[in-house]
């Protein structure tokens, strides 16, 4: 029988969610490091970064669950590297709502903020990428994007006024959709048992 005990290397958009399904006992035997969100804007740093972690918790774990999306072009090859495995998903968003109700909600048009994404936003798209609300809002405009739509995940219970401050800078009208932690628990257990099938 495999050992218990792995890692999880995560991005911090959903730190979260993740220490509550450790803590929650929904996944067993997992410690979790996470990277920043703002690595996201930097494919250079996101890469560096994520390769010295890897290198870090392989010394200490023979099992490694990585909970990235697609964001960076070489993510699988980084991954595969250390013999880890991937969670199946384009990104964040979709690993919280599923494969279908993600496809769905992107032809709406939609802007998702999970409570990760209400933590940084602002630092992303003001303070890192230097958008006033002026480029902000025809930004959203020319990529097709009417209403911001804020994932209540139910663990973090201080984020709906950032949301409110997201959907004010960009001029677009906020939903909220509650969602369960259940699709990101699958798709970590899905991504471990693969890690024993290697």
């Amino acid at each position: 029988m495999p050992e218990k005990k792995f890692a999880i290397v995560a991005c911090g958009i959903l730190k979260e969610e993740i220490k509550k399904l450790l803590a929650d006992g929904e996944i067993e035997g997992g410690t979790p490091f996470f990277l920043s969100p703002a690595l996201h804007l930097d494919p250079d740093r996101l890469e560096n970064q994520l390769n010295k972690m890897l290198t870090l918790v392989s010394k200490k774990f023979s099992r490694i669950v990585v909970v990235y999306g697609r964001c960076h072009p070489n993510m699988d090859d980084i991954v595969k590297a250390y013999n880890a495995q991937r969670v199946v998903a384009q990104n964040c968003i979709e690993m919280l709502l599923g494969t279908q109700e993600y496809e769905k909600r992107m032809e709406e048009g939609v802007f998702f903020l999970s409570p990760g994404w209400c933590e940084v936003w602002r630092e992303m798209f003001v303070e890192r990428l230097k958008w006033d609300r002026e480029t902000a809002v025809e930004t959203l405009k020319n990529a097709n994007i009417h209403k911001s739509l804020l994932l209540h995940t139910e663990v973090v219970s201080d984020y709906a006024e950032k949301a409110s401050d997201f959907s004010n800078y960009f001029s677009v009208p906020l939903e909220k959709q509650k969602v369960s932690l259940d699709n990101l628990r699958h798709l970590i257990l899905a991504a471990l048992e693969r890690t024993v099938r290697k």
